[in-house]
């Protein structure tokens, strides 16, 4: 099948699992290098991961972030000179995408493309989904990795399957036209039982019941009381959730709800991290800081005190360090 898909929840080794298929590939000369695309958190496991597993440093190269006639320069390398490990985020991979295809289509490269974190291209039409798409027509090998393949509807599954394997997708479009119907209708049972018989021998999946994990030990929340002015910009916070103008209850109820949420993010805000106060909520049609005393601790609150949940994280850091310990 050339191609396939690994949903195992995460720490279980998908990862370690690809770099095992990987090398088995180079080593039957099908395959030299693979291309990750994912968030840039990533990217150094994917090294580490590399190492550990294979036993060998990678060439490799990052292509996100600097300058783009730099990144534009690097994908004109042949594949003698070609690193073997390149990692490139989402956005990257929608900007560079078509001399990302011209690298990967060169003669003698046969990239392993892989997607780490997958539901990231969930959307349907969305560019990141249609930009890896066209990316990885001209793959050797695809990969798609994610411990969360249905975040939020069934539907989410549809460009993970079209990424592998284009128009011979084993989900027609019949099937996503029915498995859309019957969610509406909460067929779940119906819907499984299609995915099991379209995509079940081309996932694999391995369950945290799998892992034998031992049971969690759950803490007690540690409660640290406010400092002072953090206490004093939380108090004028909330007393503002419950004041209304006048002239807000004449307000349809879509603006009176986006008011109520919010003042609530704003009171979040404020038990967070006070200066975030200052930053702007989307869709939010007020500006909660509206008197003076307020807006100067916020904005210079770093300079009047530290905030008593960074002075309890401090602390309890420094005693477990001089124990040995991890929390």
């Amino acid at each position: 099948m050339k191609n396939g898909a690994n949903f195992s929840v995460p720490g279980s080794g998908k990862t370690t699992t690809i770099l095992s298929v990987y090398e088995k590939l180079r080593l039957e000369g099908k395959c030299n290098l693979l291309f990750i695309v994912g968030p840039p958190s990533c990217f150094q496991p994917w090294k580490n991961e590399f190492y550990e597993t294979l036993g060998r440093k990678p060439t490799s190269l990052i292509l996100s972030g600097s300058n783009k006639n730099y990144r534009k320069s690097e994908y004109y390398r042949s594949k003698d000179d070609a690193c073997e490990l390149y990692l490139s985020t989402f956005h990257t991979a929608l900007n560079d995408y078509k001399y990302i295809i011209k690298f990967i289509s060169q003669i003698g490269i046969n990239a392993f493309f892989i997607i780490d974190e997958a539901h990231y291209i969930k959307q349907l039409g969305g560019a990141w989904a249609s930009s890896i798409i066209k990316i990885g027509k001209h793959a050797a090998f695809k990969g798609v990795l994610t411990g969360t393949p249905i975040p939020k509807s069934y539907k989410d599954l549809f460009n993970l399957f079209e990424f592998l394997w284009e128009e011979f997708c084993p989900l027609t479009e019949d099937d996503k036209i029915q498995i859309e119907d019957w969610e509406k209708k909460n067929k779940s049972e119906e819907i499984k039982a299609l995915l099991n018989l379209r995509i079940g021998p081309l996932f694999y999946r391995v369950s945290k019941k799998d892992l034998g994990l031992i049971s969690p030990i759950f803490h007690d929340p540690i409660i640290v009381n406010m400092n002072e002015i953090e206490k004093s910009i939380y108090d004028s916070v909330k007393a503002k959730i419950f004041e209304l103008d006048q002239s807000d209850y004449f307000r349809n109820e879509d603006i009176l709800n986006k008011l109520w949420k919010g003042r609530i993010m704003r009171l979040r805000q404020a038990a967070s991290y006070p200066k975030l106060l200052l930053s702007a909520i989307k869709n939010y049609p007020e500006k909660l800081i509206d008197d003076s005393d307020l807006q100067q601790k916020s904005e210079y609150y770093d300079d009047l005190e530290i905030s008593s949940k960074l002075e309890a994280l401090h602390e309890l850091v420094m005693r477990l360090r001089g124990e040995r310990k991890k929390y």
